[in-house]
């Protein structure tokens, strides 16, 4: 199963609890983004490792643009 097809299946089998104010960030740390889209710790840094999500470096900080995780989602998953 690929990153995609482990996302895409988790994602439809958990419902995210992000809350209205993480939706609004222009980014969002990691632990942020895998409540967004429904992921586990794990599976959001192998995303960003494999380029299937696009992040930034802040330093040591890791950080997931809003338009990263706009972009994962149309792609359908």
């Amino acid at each position: 199963m690929t990153v995609q097809e482990n996302a895409r299946q988790h994602h439809n089998l958990t419902t995210p609890d992000a809350t209205s104010e993480e939706r609004k960030k222009a980014t969002y740390t990691p632990e942020e983004a895998r409540h967004i889209i429904g992921v586990g710790r794990n599976l959001i840094y192998k995303m960003v490792k494999m380029g299937e999500l696009r992040a930034v470096r802040a330093g040591a900080r890791v950080l997931i643009p809003k338009s990263a995780l706009d972009e994962f989602l149309s792609r359908g998953h």
